[in-house]
């Protein structure tokens, strides 16, 4: 027998003006989007600029710290045999 994972999910109500109703409502439209996927699509992409962010906040405490190395591109074709 043949099963398929269930995806559990929860809603989120959000409370917005009248305009920005509109606007997240066009902009959906205008996108090919449900309003739904289009906030569930800008949410995925705010979390992902945090990610980042917090990699660049990871690298910039190593580099203080002084545990960053450069290696020139001349130097990483030689040790990759290149």
């Amino acid at each position: 027998m043949k099963t398929e994972a269930v995806t559990k999910t929860k809603n989120l109500n959000i409370r917005t003006s009248v305009n920005e109703y509109s606007a997240i409502k066009s902009i959906a439209k205008f996108n090919g989007q449900t309003m739904s996927g289009f906030v569930l699509n800008l949410v995925h992409d705010y979390m992902d600029d945090l990610e980042d962010i917090k990699a660049v906040d990871d690298y910039e405490k190593a580099k203080a710290r002084g545990d960053v190395e450069y290696i020139s591109w001349d130097q990483v074709q030689k040790d990759l045999d290149l």
